[in-house]
This record gives structure tokens, C-alpha cells and sequence, in this order.
């Protein structure tokens, strides 16, 4: 008895050839043109080589394509990692985003930004938002460390993943600030005190767990905000040529296609990168006679008016998270105090009013 078995490249040979497996003496032997080789294992395992030639065959194809499709490679570090900004320009890099911090403390290598601006490389941070912390934990730490909010030409990221990456999802759920409210307070309150942008790293895994894919999540606003915001997805697979979407977006920006080091496509020609990184423009550090700062806790926002009182006539309103920065303290009674701003616009807000809390003020 004798049958074809595969058609497949032989590691021997090269060339795509046509193999026949038969059976003579109950020993296996294959048969390549008028050539005979006997071998001394079962056929199952030329059967199993040969899938296993055909898969690795797929996967350079799939890589091989996915390389001419996204030329524009970046690499993500975090403290501890070995690299060579050098190398990576060498390579063909042309960015890389690094860990800043993760709750409340910072860990940006000291030496990451000089680094990449020697060596040409286009730079960016991400934070990992940290469940066990508040969302006024996360920003005391950020706006002490970014002062002068200069986040790179690639801009700033939330990490939004579990705060260990062997934390089991039912101990992520006992963190105290655990799910979609910690994430939307963290990214308004980074929005009012910088008025940058940022976008969203997370795999569709952590996704899932919050819900992102559900009907009734995609019909909240919050789903519609984060679709707004630029997507760096994760997901290792080499027999894809595009990344699963998830929750309600309808785009990638960076996807992170394999780690140990962790390198990610861009997802856009020279044009898209360039305009990327036109738009980076760092903001003057505040003015330094500030000796207030804060954070409008108001759900409904608060005025700012010409003098520190309801009868002075209202310039503008703020909203709820919005980050101010004044001079002046005005303790009216222990009912209510007003704060002189100049940061966003110049006037005066009130900060209790009523014996109601409108803005959380920390001093400088």
C-alpha cells in the first residue's frame, strides 16, 4: 500500500517537491522521484515535520508582509531593560516609549529622553494607572514629576492593564478602585491640568474584563471618549496581518506585536509619522509666582467671576476636573473661600461655597 502524503520544502533540499510515504516490509520509506529513503521512525513523524515546515513557511510569509506594510517600527522599555538607543536607530527603530511611572511613583530612567534625542529617536511615556490607588494619587505624582508637561513627540499613554501581570482577575477585582471609574477620573483629571491629549494602551484581554465589548458598555459615553483616543494595542500572533479591535474602536494607532524586546508597528505611511510628529509642541512651564493649585471637584463645574464674590460679575465656567493655579486664598467665613487664578483664565473661583467643597486646593 502506498499514498501521496505532502507536498512541501524538504530541509534538505530547498525546493518545493512532491514526496510519496508507502510501506515495504512494514518498514516506512519515502520515495522522492527515483530516490528511496528508508527511515527508521514512525510516518506520523514526517507527517507531523512536514506540517510543521508548512506552518513556519505561513508564518515568514505573514511576517514578511506585515514588515512591507508597517516599515515604521517602534520600541517600548521599562526601568530595568537592557537597550541601546544607539542600536535601535541602527536597526531602523525610529521611536520608543518608556515607563514613567505607575500609581503614585515615578521611574522614568534618568537618562531615557537625552538618549533618544542623541541618537534621533522620536520619544514618548506611559503610566501605568494602578488599581490599588486613587486617581489623585496617580496625578500628585505626575504633576510633580511633569511640571513643565512635556510628554515627547509621541505623546502620553494610560496603561490600562492589572497592576501585576500574574494578578488573578478575582484579586483585581478586591482592589480597591478596581474597573472603568479610576481610568475615567485619572484621564479627565490629566485632560483639565495639561490640556493634552493622551491615548490608551491595553490588549484585548484586560478589555474583556472591564467590559469594553459588552452592548450596554459601548452605549455609555465613557466608550465613546476612549474611542476617541488613539489606540496601542497588544496581541502576539504571527499569522495575522492586523490586530483584533475591541470595545468601540475602529482603529490602532501602535500595535505591540511581540515582547522580550517589546516592538510595535505604526499603523500609517511617512506621512501619518510625520504629521505625528509635527504636532509635538512643548508647553512653557507655569508661571512660578503660583502658590496654588488645584482640581475643580464640582460636578456641575464652577464660575469665574471678576472679584471673589457671587455679585461680581461671571467671565467663564469651568468644568468638573478641570486644573487651575491661583496667587490668592480668600477665606470668607469657614462657609466659604474664593482662589485668585491665573491659570486657565484670569479671575476668581470659588472653592467652598456654602460649606460645599467646589475645588480641592493644595499649596505649592
Amino acid at each position: 500500500m502506498q499514498r501521496e502524503i505532502h507536498q512541501s520544502k524538504l530541509p534538505c533540499s530547498g525546493t518545493s517537491q512532491k514526496f510519496m510515504l508507502v510501506c515495504e516490509q512494514n518498514l516506512p520509506i519515502i520515495i522522492i522521484g527515483s530516490v528511496k529513503l528508508h527511515i527508521p521512525f514512525p510516518p506520523i513523524v514526517v507527517i507531523q515535520n512536514s506540517f510543521n515546515y508548512q506552518k513556519e513557511e505561513e508564518k515568514m510569509t505573514v511576517l514578511e508582509e506585515r514588515e512591507k506594510l508597517f516599515p515604521i517600527r517602534m520600541v517600548d522599555i521599562y526601568t530595568g531593560n537592557v537597550w541601546s538607543a544607539a542600536e535601535e536607530k541602527a536597526k531602523g527603530t525610529r521611536g520608543a516609549i518608556c515607563k514613567a511611572g505607575q500609581g503614585g511613583f515615578y521611574s522614568l530612567p534618568k537618562t531615557f529622553i537625552a538618549d533618544c534625542e542623541k541618537n534621533g529617536l522620536a520619544w514618548g511615556l506611559y503610566w501605568l494607572i494602578d488599581s490599588r490607588y486613587d486617581s489623585n494619587y496617580h496625578m500628585r505624582a505626575i504633576k510633580r514629576e511633569f511640571k513643565d508637561m512635556n510628554f515627547g513627540p509621541l505623546g502620553w499613554w494610560w496603561d490600562c492593564e492589572k497592576p501585576k501581570i500574574s494578578m488573578p482577575d478575582r484579586l483585581y477585582w478586591k482592589t480597591p478602585y478596581a474597573g472603568n471609574g479610576l481610568i475615567e477620573s485619572v484621564i479627565d483629571k490629566f485632560t483639565g491640568w495639561s490640556g493634552k491629549p493622551s491615548g490608551i494602551y491595553t490588549g484585548p484581554g484586560f478589555a474583556a474584563l472591564l467590559g469594553w465589548n459588552s452592548v450596554l458598555f459601548k452605549l455609555k459615553a465613557l466608550s465613546k471618549k476612549l474611542a476617541e483616543m488613539p489606540l496601542w494595542t497588544a496581541q502576539y500572533n504571527d499569522f495575522v496581518m492586523q490586530p483584533d479591535l475591541f470595545g468601540s474602536w475602529t482603529a490602532w494607532l501602535w500595535w505591540q506585536y511581540r515582547e522580550g524586546p517589546d516592538y510595535n508597528y505604526f499603523n500609517g505611511d511617512e506621512a501619518k509619522f510625520k504629521e505625528l510628529l509635527d504636532g509635538y509642541v512643548v508647553t512653557p512651564p507655569p508661571p512660578s509666582d503660583d502658590k496654588f493649585t488645584g482640581t475643580v471637584v464640582s460636578g456641575s463645574g464652577v464660575n469665574v467671576r471678576t472679584g471673589a464674590g457671587t455679585s461680581f460679575n461671571r467671565i467663564a465656567a469651568l468644568p468638573k476636573y478641570t486644573e487651575v493655579r491661583g496667587t490668592e486664598l480668600n477665606v470668607v467665613s469657614s462657609e466659604e473661600e474664593w482662589l485668585k487664578i491665573n491659570y486657565p483664565i484670569d479671575g476668581w473661583v470659588a472653592t467652598r461655597y456654602k460649606n460645599q467643597e467646589l475645588v480641592v486646593v493644595e499649596t505649592i
